[in-house]
């Protein structure tokens, strides 16, 4: 009789045990787990949309990207378009990254800057002229803070000693494919850049631009726009100018105050009431609750300090996000959330990342940019969350 029990009783135990493990593998798959499409804990800290690819780093320091790749520029060794994020390489010690017509650049957290894709103008500055489907390293400094890959070849660079440098197409026909100071100044805090200019701000909060066209669209306060400038000129003489971005014809920035301001050639992009185009800053509405902007193209998206997305300009690709194709020449707003946290326009899309860390995107999707797993054309006119996996 105390055989039997025994018996029972061990058999009763292995029954629980396999239950438990049961219940465990139940709820790894159907909890969380490593499903496709889903990375626990897992954050974006920097993301940006070039032309027709998008490339993002978590986090964890990992690199991803996606949508085109005919010029190697998502980095994943190939030349094959991907419509969802796939992860480059297997470093996890990245910290920022721009992207731009056909190539990206980045740098790490030990203030390296890398570069790939498309190479024919010198925009990877690496002192070739070769496209690079990998990353490479850029010269052996480890000051790099921030790095902009322009739309038309051309790269600008910031340092922890406040220099700009920059590479690539400089607007003379001429081609550099390495860094180079500009000016000797040392005390630039930001900068933005357009097709045609490019916008920056100092430690002291002055707005500077210059670029071979940037006199037909605003001008420096003293009525001289005849000829362009090919050093920077200040705009204005305020001095508490916190953020600009700069896209093709126009600029948007932020004031100290939480105040937003554009200028230059805005036709159905920005209206303050009274004209459409303007070549000295004009404040767009009276809100003084903005705290960031991003302009690409033809439209604009803002995010105020509740959390909410606002958005004005071309949408006729689904750009704004407001489920229709009609532009918009005053911000609206897009949804009702109140939980985003950053925002990025794209060419013809936009980005926006909320406090959950997610990744959502909206507008054209050509090659695969909104990393959605699909193409063709597809236009998306509202937010669709965006999986990494």
């Amino acid at each position: 009789m105390e055989k039997k029990t025994v018996g029972y009783r061990i058999l009763l135990e292995t029954l629980i045990i396999a239950m438990i493990a049961i219940l465990i593998l139940f709820s790894l798959s159907a909890c969380g787990g490593n499903q496709e499409g889903q990375i626990n804990d897992f954050h974006i800290k920097s993301l940006s949309a070039g032309i027709h690819h998008t490339a993002a780093v978590g986090t964890d320091g990992t690199l991803w990207a996606w949508g085109s790749n005919l010029s190697g520029q998502l980095g994943d060794g190939t030349q094959r378009d991907k419509n969802f994020p796939v992860q480059i390489g297997t470093d996890t010690d990245w910290a920022f990254v721009t992207a731009g017509g056909g190539y990206t650049a980045a740098i790490k957290t030990d203030g390296t800057l890398w570069a790939w894709g498309a190479n024919e103008f010198g925009q990877l500055g690496d002192g070739t002229r070769t496209m690079q489907a990998f990353p490479v390293q850029i010269g052996t400094d480890t000051d790099w803070i921030s790095v902009r890959a322009g739309g038309q070849e051309e790269t600008l660079a910031l340092k922890a000693d406040g220099t700009l440098w920059a590479w690539g197409h400089n607007y003379y026909n001429e081609y550099v494919d390495y860094p180079t100071q500009l000016g000797t100044d040392s005390d630039w805090a930001s900068f933005s850049q357009g097709v045609y200019f490019t916008a920056a701000i100092k430690d002291d909060g002055s707005l500077w631009a210059w670029g071979p066209d940037s006199s037909d669209f605003f001008k420096d306060g003293n009525n001289n726009n005849t000829t362009s400038y090919y050093t920077p000129e200040q705009i204005g003489t305020d001095t508490d100018w916190e953020n600009v971005s700069a896209s093709d014809l126009y600029i948007v920035a932020l004031k100290t105050d939480g105040s937003l301001w554009a200028m230059g050639y805005g036709t159905d992009v920005f209206r303050d009431g009274t004209a459409s185009s303007r070549d000295m800053p004009v404040q767009i509405g009276l809100e003084c609750d903005w705290i960031s902007v991003s302009a690409r193209f033809m439209h604009i998206i803002a995010l105020k300090r509740n959390g909410s997305i606002w958005a004005w300009g071309y949408n006729s690709n689904g750009e704004l996000g407001d489920g229709t194709a009609i532009n918009k020449e005053v911000p609206i707003q897009i949804g009702t959330d109140t939980d985003w946290e950053s925002i990025v326009a794209g060419f013809y899309n936009s980005f926006a990342i909320k406090t959950d860390g997610t990744l959502w995107a909206w507008g054209k999707n050509e090659s695969g940019e909104l990393g959605d797993r699909t193409n063709n054309m597809l236009i998306r006119r509202s937010p669709v969350q965006i999986s990494f996996g």
